[in-house]
């Protein structure tokens, strides 16, 4: 009897609770994606940074490489499997340990991030250790295309759970609310908002904006709220 190859899923190095709050928008992306993939009938192993430790969740196996990115540690646990297929989440350091493992059949990067800077490696680089790369807006795909074969690249938008999530459409919409989801960090461009919020208040004196996200990492702006 064949079987499906297992999915296995690498997150990136911020800790992930699977069941709990989990800081990003990349970590909770991720997270609904190996849910997903399981509901499609496959045996997936989500890998991650899990300070509650390893657990069996909704299906999911949670595979922890602890808080020191220690991705070794499971690469070898990964060995064992009779075939999978990998999914990283925007850092590529996975790959480095798995591209010698001839049971993993299919490389995938989801990149979250405006470029691949953050995994440290130059892009010709990571392209050599990937078989597809899946962006997550046209506009992202357009930055990778001319140094990426553009069969290589994918657009999937990130998801929603309409279980969770409810599209009402346009209707009974306050159009002078604004709305701010993420981690209130720099690279977000938090503060830019907030300035240009300020001037568009003047012209529009109904403007409303609601901020969610995590203060913690950026204590020197939050603090001068």
């Amino acid at each position: 009897m064949q079987t499906k190859p297992a999915v296995v899923v690498f997150f990136n190095d911020w800790a992930v609770y699977p069941s709990g709050v989990n800081a990003g928008g990349g970590e909770s992306a991720t997270l609904a994606l190996a849910h997903a993939i399981y509901g499609l009938g496959f045996r997936v192993i989500a890998c991650a940074n899990l300070p509650d430790g390893e657990c069996v969740k909704d299906g999911v196996e949670f595979w922890n490489f602890g808080s020191d990115y220690a991705i070794h540690s499971v690469a070898e646990r990964l060995m064992q499997l009779p075939a999978y297929h990998c999914i990283a989440a925007t850092l590529v350091h996975p790959f480095l340990h798995l591209r010698t493992q001839s049971n993993c059949i299919s490389r995938i990067l989801i990149n979250h991030s405006p470029g691949v800077v953050s995994s440290g490696l130059e892009l010709s680089t990571v392209v050599r250790m990937i078989d597809y790369m899946l962006c997550v807006s046209d506009i992202q795909r357009s930055i990778m295309f001319r140094k990426v074969d553009a069969d290589k690249i994918k657009v999937v938008r990130n998801g929603f759970d309409p279980e969770v999530f409810t599209y009402a459409g346009p209707e009974g919409r306050d159009w002078n609310q604004l709305v701010f989801i993420g981690r209130v960090e720099a690279p977000k461009g938090i503060h830019v908002l907030l300035q240009v919020f300020g001037e568009l208040k003047i012209e529009f004196p109904d403007l409303k904006l609601s901020v969610f996200g995590d203060e913690s990492y950026w204590p020197e702006f939050t603090s001068h709220k």
